[in-house]
């Protein structure tokens, strides 16, 4: 199951955020840039690090009623995607970082965030 935050409440939705039933799913790079992101995840708790992941990717899946499915996804919402496909093949996203100066304890990335004035969106 992955849950999609589309930027606006859904009172459809519990916490107003869509949550999808995803089977079998299959990544496929479709552009070779890559879009960086500090990510962070409940497996490993109060941490986060900075991953590169595929900007745009082709999302194949079959859904709850067996129906199959093929979609482009790109830009934030193909990391989620790619994050949350990890977790499947076993991976996390500490296994995915490049450089470990970029990695590290959120109350301590958060201090040095205010030191040096940077803002950060965690995935």
């Amino acid at each position: 199951v992955v849950g999609l935050y589309r930027g606006s409440y859904d009172p459809g939705f519990k916490d107003g955020i869509q949550r999808r039933i995803l089977i079998n799913p299959e990544i496929e790079v479709l552009d070779s840039p890559r879009v960086g992101f500090w990510e962070g995840c409940l497996s490993v708790p109060d941490m986060r690090g900075y991953v590169e992941r595929q900007r745009k990717i082709r999302l194949k899946f079959y859904d709850e009623k067996e129906e199959f499915h093929e979609e482009i996804i790109e830009g934030f919402d193909a990391v989620v995607y790619q994050h949350e496909c990890d977790h499947l093949d076993g991976v996390l996203y500490v296994d995915r970082l490049k450089d470990p100066e970029m990695f590290g304890y959120n109350d301590e990335l958060d201090m040095a965030d205010r030191e040096t004035g940077r803002t950060v969106q965690v995935v």
